[in-house]
């Protein structure tokens, strides 16, 4: 490796540097000083170093600063020794947060990424290592991952964790791959930020004579209501939402926390759920605000930008599911919405993909037709003397959400029904009425709407 010391090549030659003795005179000698024998030269050798370490150690006894020193230079004579790596440091497995990444460790391209549980995680030296990825159209990203962990590494912190892996508990490390719209070009921010507003559902839903809508109007004339939507992008570019757990899917969203406005959820979570991901899709989940326009069938505006509720407790800001996908020009945007999709947001709500839940008492993913209901059905508003409450909504949001209200009577349990429309709440039945007169009795459209709802679906959580 490249911080390690290098090797000496060859030896460095030391030179004899004692004086050879004269030629000229090769017999002469110093009479005066008797020859020693080599014992008599080694006891005086003894004697002498016996004495300069005597007055060696004297020196160190008395004078604190220098033994310090001698400590740290005898010191650096013994090896250190290399501590025990955790269990799972240097085993990890890598999560795409979005298609197509490209993984790179060390300048060394990784062909597969291990699935976690399913496949051997990689494992990766003692040492610092250089992580990179690539998902075109964004931007390449890098930073540096050691093995054991290191305060100065820029990927974050992994996080540990006990994975089955072919029955047996396997420790290791994971480690997201992180992409949102802040990783996009600006250019590519306001292309994906388009798209998705374009790609917005656009529901529509007949008003007759006799129906009622903005609370308290009732219709005289066919009229035309139209569901908007406008996405959200006070949080833009506020980054992503989703971190890693220790428990599977192994990722938790918290939009309360960290809000964005364009949230990226990995494929991990949705695949928890039983969703099919498609590996070519980057998924989702955007904000929008719910507003309505009331019509005349000529197209002239009534009513715009009709606020959905005049309470203050049903989603002001929506979050929908969508999949977006880069096709090498453009973006393209489908929003997840429908009966289709309804069986898969209950299984989301019913996860731990979100924490912490959100307050109010609709499920976060849910039938937007019935967006509203917190306003008009629940513990702290109008209608909250019940046994227990559920809503459907039609396969098109802009017919409303119908509300199931179980009522405990005299003569037993009974259902009363009401149907939002429009920002209206109708009484479907007389058991609806009787409990709450405040609102008016469905017209025989709206009691018609009512029961095709009703028979569209199972009542949502």
């Amino acid at each position: 490796m490249d911080d390690q010391p290098p090797e000496l090549d060859e030896a460095v030659e030391v030179s004899d540097l004692r004086e050879k003795p004269s030629t000229a005179s090769p017999i002469v000698r110093d009479i005066r000083r008797p020859l020693l024998t080599p014992r008599q030269r080694m006891r005086r050798l003894a004697v002498s170093g016996g004495s300069m370490l005597l007055a060696l150690l004297i020196l160190l006894a008395v004078a604190p600063s220098l033994r310090k020193g001698a400590d740290s230079w005898l010191a650096g004579f013994v090896p250190t020794p290399t501590a025990t790596l955790p269990p799972g440091a240097g085993r990890f497995y890598f999560i795409a947060s979005v298609p197509n990444i490209q993984l790179f460790i060390d300048g060394r391209s990784i062909s597969h990424l291990p699935r976690i549980g399913a496949d051997p995680p990689l494992a990766l030296a003692r040492g610092q290592h250089r992580i990179s990825w690539n998902a075109a159209p964004f931007l390449p990203q890098r930073c540096l991952l050691s093995v054991p962990f290191n305060p100065n590494d820029t990927c974050g912190v992994a996080i540990p964790v006990s994975t089955p892996l072919r029955q047996v508990s396997v420790a290791v490390s994971i480690f997201l791959l992180r992409e949102s719209l802040t990783t996009l070009s600006a250019d590519q921010q306001s292309a994906v930020v388009a798209t998705i507003q374009h790609g917005l559902p656009d529901y529509a839903s007949a008003i007759q004579p006799g129906d009622h809508y903005a609370f308290t109007q009732v219709g005289t004339q066919p009229l035309r209501g139209t569901l908007d939507f406008q996405l959200d992008t006070s949080n833009f570019g506020a980054g992503d939402a989703c971190g890693l757990s220790p428990q599977p899917p192994y990722i938790v969203c918290n939009f309360t926390a960290n809000p964005c406005a364009v949230c990226t959820m990995p494929p991990p979570i949705l695949a928890s759920a039983g969703m099919a991901v498609a590996p070519s899709s980057w998924y989702v989940i955007t904000f929008v605000r719910l507003s309505y326009t009331i019509s005349a069938l000529n197209g002239q505006p009534l009513i715009t930008n009709g606020p959905i509720s005049a309470g203050g407790l049903a989603v002001q800001d929506y979050p929908i599911l969508i999949a977006l996908t880069w096709d090498g020009a453009v973006w393209h945007a489908q929003p997840l919405l429908g009966p289709g999709y309804d069986a898969l947001l209950q299984r989301l709500n019913a996860s731990a993909a979100f924490s912490p839940q959100p307050l109010f008492t609709s499920p976060y993913l849910a039938d937007l037709g019935c967006a509203a209901m917190p306003d008009f059905i629940g513990p702290n508003v109008a209608i909250n003397h019940y046994g227990s409450v559920s809503f459907v909504a039609g396969p098109n949001p802009a017919d409303g959400c119908l509300a199931i209200v179980t009522v405990d009577t005299a003569s037993g349990a009974q259902r009363a029904y009401y149907l939002y429309r429009f920002g209206g709440l109708v009484a479907v039945n007389d058991v609806a009425q009787r409990q709450q007169s405040l609102w008016p009795a469905a017209s025989a459209h709206e009691r018609q709407i009512a029961a095709a709802i009703l028979s569209s679906g199972a009542p949502a959580p």
